[in-house]
């Protein structure tokens, strides 16, 4: 299901949800971005908008995306994942 948010917003719903269960954690995306995941019951979820990071953060406020489960290969290259 899409819907308009960014990877902050999610990543603080999701930690406001849950406070004592979920990580939030933070990464450089290929543009040098920061880019917000965060971790519950140990599997690492992320906020997905096509063309993103290619945008300035003022027009990635709000986007269209989904969460995605990050796959446990590349969770092993996020800093302290």
């Amino acid at each position: 299901m899409k819907f308009p948010a960014n990877c902050l917003v999610v990543a603080l719903a999701a930690k406001a949800a849950n406070p004592s269960r979920v990580k939030i954690r933070t990464m450089r995306n290929r543009s040098g971005r920061i880019h917000f995941m965060w971790e519950r019951g140990g599997q690492l979820f992320e906020f997905r908008t096509p063309g993103a990071s290619r945008c300035t953060y003022l027009r990635n406020a709000l986007r269209l995306g989904e969460i995605h489960k990050v796959p446990a290969a590349a969770k092993r290259e996020v800093p302290g994942g």
